[in-house]
This record gives C-alpha cells, sequence and structure tokens, in this order.
C-alpha cells in the first residue's frame, strides 16, 4: 500500500496479516516500527532500514487494541490505532 502525500506510516490489515507501509529520511541512523497491546504492553518490534514495508502475523495476537510506533533514533515519530478482532 503506498504512502499518501505527507505521510510517513500507514497500516492495512487483511486477515491474519498487518502491513505497515514506512517512509525513513536518510539522515536517519535507526528506526523500528512496533505493535504493542494496549492493554498488556506487550509486542512485537521490528528494525528497519529504509523506506519500505513489514508484515506482522496477527494469528497468534489476542483480539483487542494495538498501537503501531514508528521511532526514529529512539523518538517516536508516528503512532496508529489498530483494531484487531
Amino acid at each position: 500500500m503506498p504512502l499518501q502525500e505527507g505521510e510517513i506510516m500507514s497500516a492495512n490489515q487483511e486477515g491474519d496479516v498487518l502491513t505497515v507501509s514506512y517512509s525513513i529520511p536518510e539522515s536517519i541512523e535507526n528506526a523500528d516500527i512496533s505493535l504493542k497491546s494496549v492493554v498488556t504492553g506487550y509486542g512485537k518490534a521490528v528494525m528497519c532500514e529504509s523506506d519500505g514495508q513489514v508484515t506482522f502475523d496477527l494469528s497468534n495476537n489476542e483480539n483487542g487494541i494495538y498501537v503501531i510506533e514508528l521511532r526514529y533514533d529512539g523518538v517516536t515519530i508516528d503512532t496508529k490505532k489498530v483494531i484487531i478482532k
């Protein structure tokens, strides 16, 4: 899923797969995307090297509200809320 103009992160869920598209400026040395449960705080993190996409397998996740967080050099840049049913 391509990013819209001015967007740095977007998410699309299809079944048990969540695809997150992202954009990282060249000046950034470390970037990661995490998916965490709002209730438990537990989740998964993936390191990102350049513009692209990452996928999360949701088949083992419990239903609930999750937050996707994009961080550059340890600083949160963008967040999105996802409801997994």
